[in-house]
């Protein structure tokens, strides 16, 4: 704030004989305002969500089962037919001949010849109108002339024929044979039984949670604003009493005055 300095002058004559002074006096200007910045502050509350996972563990009992299976057997005997091959003595037929010849009639094809006598000719042969050959007789050239001719014919005749005379003729000879009998076959028949065993087991078992958390916590939350503010500045004045003087420098005598009185 500026201070201005005010003289208020007295000049006094000669009537007055006292030494120059001065006393202070304090006055304001008018109002006026001034535009201020204030930083104006408040509580407010914030919340904070946040998603939560935790992990938790627990010694827990649990019942641990395996299953074993045991056979379950039965025994029977059943009666089956057996057979067995054993050495024996056989006799088998065989057959044994002789042979031995017979006369015996058969029919055979024999030629029979004989002479036979046949007249031979020339033969004269012309062509007709159409160029085919005809017969024109024979020539004076015939004769007798004899040859003989055989032909098969069928005749019975005597033949040796070889037979055979044959008989059976009983041989032994080793061979094989089947003796039939029973035997015991024992039979096993098992079935697969489960059977179930537990035990108690202690086990660490963990498991998983999500969860939201929320926490509000309290937040100063600040802000400038412009303000007016009235003012007045102030006014030093000084009330002096002086000399009568020609021609008086105020200015130096009130400083004059004022160094003399802090003195």
């Amino acid at each position: 704030m500026n201070r201005f300095i005010i003289v208020l002058a007295l000049l006094f004559g000669s009537a007055y004989s006292g030494k120059n002074f001065c006393k202070p006096l304090v006055d304001y200007t008018p109002r006026s305002d001034v535009e201020l910045t204030r930083t104006i502050c408040s509580t407010q509350i914030r919340k904070i969500v946040e998603q939560k996972t935790e992990a938790a563990c627990l010694e827990v009992i649990n019942m641990e089962c395996d299953v074993i299976v045991v056979p379950e057997c039965t025994t029977s005997v059943a009666k089956e037919m057996s057979m067995m091959d054993i050495p024996a003595i056989k006799v088998i037929n065989l057959t044994q001949c002789e042979k031995k010849t017979e006369m015996k009639e058969h029919v055979k094809e024999v030629f029979e010849c004989q002479n036979v006598t046949k007249t031979h000719c020339t033969t004269l042969w012309k062509l007709d109108d159409k160029g085919m050959k005809v017969w024109a007789g024979n020539e004076d050239d015939c004769k007798e002339v004899t040859w003989e001719e055989c032909k098969p014919v069928n005749k019975t005749v005597p033949f040796p024929e070889p037979t055979m005379e044959c008989s059976p003729l009983p041989v032994p000879y080793n061979d094989v044979d089947v003796m039939f009998g029973e035997v015991d076959l024992v039979q096993t028949e098992c079935v697969a039984k489960p059977q179930q065993i537990c035990k108690p087991v202690t086990v660490n078992k963990c498991g998983m949670a999500t969860y939201t958390r929320i926490t509000e916590v309290p937040e100063k939350v600040c802000k400038d604003i412009k303000i007016l503010v009235p003012t007045q500045e102030e006014i030093h004045k000084q009330w002096c009493l002086f000399n009568e003087v020609d021609n008086i420098d105020f200015d130096a005598a009130v400083k004059k005055i004022i160094a003399n009185q802090e003195n």
